[in-house]
């Protein structure tokens, strides 16, 4: 074997090469020039080529090159076909890219950069093997021993398709959800997430208004605002789908999962306290198959079987929010109110309107003169629809409506009017503060993840860093998504 050198910034290229000819690494501090100068180059010598290196250090009595001559004449170089997990620091836009393909694929984010990784590993082989043709005729074994394992990568490790590797840093991440993270005080926001999660458990059931305020729900609800006060995204996941028009676009929509377990004991001192008509309909509609079976919903009759342990189970989203790769480190989070809020809150804006108009009749007010100016910037403010409708329940002039309609009020019926604008405007003003939670949950969501990890065959590795040296992630998954459409 000719000489073959390696500046110090090659040490893989070095490595790899020694594995490849099952040849041996040594400076060229080890064998000084004729100069007498070191040369600060590392190179690749045989098993031949390192015999002689120690004969010559014997015949000098160079007791210290002798050792580490022998020393590095010893390690072996097996061929392997042992997996290693191996973790790998990525950018924000490369994460939110990686977990794109991810999502398309309905796979793990393993899964997904062996797919990714096969072509590069494969084209890099053949090209070196055609560079260095002459050099590794009588390798071919090391080399066919790769190629082997490359092509079996994909299917060689169960372990590398389970969701236990998809952890983004430190903790689970199942196929489609991610950990939530939020970075500020808790305490600023658990009242209005609390209201926000049982006013659309509640939406859900309108048209039995009646029904949600009995004691059967009050009881649990109870329970569940105990849970989302004190720890609110132990409750909390953020689901994450692709934009169909948009590979670069992640959106995650924050749900809160209220669950109850409900022993046969406990259902039995819930129907002696409620009665077991109220507690089966509070089952029924707010948790449908809860009996474990979607096919044979919850009823609570005392059958031949008997009753069973339930576990109630209700899923709440919050708005939608979509984070933007920009490129490999940035991304940008897109906190616009989607088209479901938007009209949620264009539809609670008329509301609002047409109570106060009634309001104002019932109490002797003019609403187009005291309301007057609110109304004319609503109609300025008509080509941004977020802030439109959000603007009469922010504004100080509905604040003081409130407080004169509350002195002039007579009936019951006045306040039960002054309350439900209250209710309105307060269900307004929540959905924009729950909007603004969520685009810093997913800010910060995202930021936390800079690793993933995936499984890989020992010999493969040394040289797989250098088949993708110089790419970023995202043109690694472009390049897939382009040849996944071919």
């Amino acid at each position: 074997m000719g000489k073959v050198t390696f500046s110090l910034g090659q040490e893989k290229e070095a490595e790899f090469w020694a594995w490849l000819t099952e040849g041996h690494i040594i400076s060229e501090l080890l064998a000084p020039q004729p100069s007498g100068k070191a040369n600060q180059r590392l190179r690749v010598v045989s098993t031949e080529e390192i015999k002689q290196l120690i004969t010559d250090a014997l015949d000098k009595g160079d007791k210290l090159l002798i050792n580490k001559l022998l020393e590095i004449a010893s390690q072996p170089q097996p061929l392997s076909s042992d997996l290693i997990r191996k973790s790998v620091r990525v950018g924000n836009g490369e994460y939110l890219k990686l977990l794109y393909v991810k999502l398309l694929e309905q796979t793990s984010f393993s899964e997904v950069i062996v797919h990714m990784l096969v072509p590069y590993a494969m084209d890099y082989l053949n090209s070196f093997r055609s560079q260095h043709e002459k050099e590794l005729e009588d390798k071919s074994p090391r080399l066919n021993h790769l190629i082997a394992l490359i092509e079996s990568w994909q299917s060689m490790s169960p372990e590398s398709r389970s969701r236990a590797v998809d952890m983004g840093i430190y903790d689970y991440e199942g196929m489609k959800e991610v950990s939530p993270d939020y970075p500020y005080k808790l305490d600023d926001i658990k009242a209005t997430l609390s209201r926000f999660i049982f006013g659309e458990l509640e939406k859900e059931f309108s048209g039995a208004i009646h029904y949600k305020r009995t004691e059967v729900y009050e009881e649990f609800k109870k329970e569940w605002s105990k849970e989302l006060s004190e720890a609110p995204l132990s409750l909390m996941t953020l689901e994450a789908s692709i934009d169909p028009g948009d590979t670069n676009r992640v959106v995650f929509t924050p749900k809160a999962y209220l669950t109850k377990r409900l022993t046969v004991e406990d259902q039995e001192k819930l129907f002696e306290k409620y009665g077991e008509d109220d507690v089966v309909s509070f089952v029924q509609r707010y948790t449908p198959g809860a009996s474990g079976n979607e096919k044979e919903p919850y009823v609570g009759l005392r059958t031949e079987g008997g009753l069973r342990d339930i576990t109630l189970y209700r899923e709440v989203s919050l708005p939608a929010c979509s984070a933007h790769v920009r490129d490999p480190i940035h991304f940008e989070v897109e906190d616009t109110p989607t088209k479901i809020l938007l009209e949620r809150i264009e539809k609670d804006s008329i509301q609002l309107r047409m109570l106060i108009e009634a309001l104002c009749k019932r109490v002797d007010i003019d609403v187009a003169s005291f309301f007057g100016k609110e109304f004319e910037n609503i109609r300025e403010l008509r080509e941004n629809a977020y802030v439109a409708a959000t603007w009469l329940a922010r504004s100080e002039t509905l604040t003081n409506f409130l407080k004169i309609a509350t002195k002039l009020a007579k009936t019951t019926d006045d306040f039960s009017m002054i309350g439900m604008i209250n209710s309105c405007r307060n269900r307004i003003i929540d959905d924009g503060i729950v909007q603004g939670f969520v685009w810093d949950l997913v800010d910060s969501s995202v930021k936390r993840r800079s690793v993933v990890s995936f499984y890989v065959s020992k010999d493969v590795w040394r040289f797989l860093p250098l088949a993708i040296k110089g790419k970023d992630w995202i043109t690694i998954a472009n390049n897939y998504l382009a040849s996944r459409r071919k």
